[in-house]
């Protein structure tokens, strides 16, 4: 009685980590979004991460793949945000025409580098001249997260872990 009680207990501990392994970690970066009616997650890191996921002086950056075999890249930019001095929730919200650098600023983009010779753009908006927004809603040591909505994204999260570069 006792084998099959544990050959039971086993088995469950082995199912339920079996879930645990899809589930997005706080410290898993991730960005994903329904892109034009097509729900996209991407969540590989690149190998070289200090010079694409960071968090900066006035800005943060998070660059992951798809994963293999694709070699789509998503591009998540925000600029001009002090995120340890904002109040959050913070919103970014386009179109704004003011290009003098001073205003905060978003910019994301989906492309393929290896798509023809000079890559191929799948999708893309800034905050300049788009009608999209973003919103960071927690930053807690390394870790943000937040949302964004508008230009061909809908349901947009992302989160990331990400090193500060010391300047």
């Amino acid at each position: 009685m006792k084998k099959y009680a544990a050959i039971i207990i086993l088995t469950c501990l082995v199912l339920l980590s079996c879930d645990k392994e899809n589930e997005i970690k706080p410290e898993t970066a991730f960005i994903k979004a329904s892109v034009n009616g097509i729900e996209t997650v991407f969540n590989v890191l690149p190998e070289e991460q200090l010079n694409y996921i960071a968090i900066g002086q006035n800005y943060f950056a998070i660059t992951l793949y798809k994963g293999e075999p694709s070699y789509e890249t998503w591009v998540f930019v925000v600029s001009n945000v002090d995120i340890d001095k904002i109040k959050l929730p913070f919103t970014i919200k386009g179109p704004n025409s003011d290009f003098s650098g001073q205003s905060p600023e978003f910019y994301t983009a989906i492309y393929d580098p290896n798509d023809g010779p000079y890559g191929r753009g799948i999708a893309g908006a800034r905050s300049n001249d788009n009608e999209i927004s973003v919103t960071l809603t927690s930053v807690k040591g390394d870790v943000i997260k937040g949302t964004f909505e508008g230009s061909g994204f809908s349901n947009g999260e992302f989160q990331a872990k990400l090193p500060r570069l010391k300047l």
